[in-house]
């Protein structure tokens, strides 16, 4: 990612960071938030732990990459589109279609081009595998809280 890292080139709005609402930027959409209540969303302590609009600029390609676990799927909507964006997953190359949802497992290498001379906005959120039974899926939550947990406790106390 080193050419995008830091730039403007793809950047991300976050609606949801980390299980934590963007309180300012909510405001402005309330039908969106009621409509991701009604989804499976891959959520920590019940609160979604990531919702973004993904920016991506003209001519830009954001490089092969995977994710680190199948216990969610990833959703992209696309929001503004011009012709000549695509999306990879695995063999799979495909155009992205307005008011049409591709979702899949981001553990298979995947990658995105704009090759338009426009801006393309995808919103983007994760879902529960469906595979995944709710004992299941709670086992998850308990099991990255506890690790949330032990990463804060760890830190070395401060000399004062």
């Amino acid at each position: 990612f080193k050419p995008l890292a830091g730039s403007l080139n793809w950047t991300a709005i976050d609606l949801f960071r980390d299980g934590i609402i963007n309180s300012e930027l909510s405001f402005y959409f309330p039908k969106l938030l009621a409509i991701l209540q009604t989804l499976p969303l891959y959520c920590l302590d019940e609160i979604p732990f990531e919702v973004f609009f993904s920016l991506l600029r003209p001519g830009q390609h954001i490089k092969p990459h995977f994710g680190e676990s199948n216990h969610s799927l990833t959703v992209h909507l696309p929001m503004v589109l011009p012709k000549e964006c695509w999306l990879r997953v695995g063999t799979e190359t495909r155009q992205w279609q307005l008011g049409e949802a591709t979702i899949f497992d981001d553990t298979f290498d995947h990658e995105a081009w704009n090759e338009s001379d426009k801006e393309r906005i995808v919103l983007i959120f994760s879902v529960w595998h469906p595979d995944l039974s709710k004992a299941e899926q709670q086992a998850i939550q308990r099991s990255f809280t506890a690790r949330k947990c032990w990463l804060e406790q760890r830190e070395a106390p401060r000399a004062d």
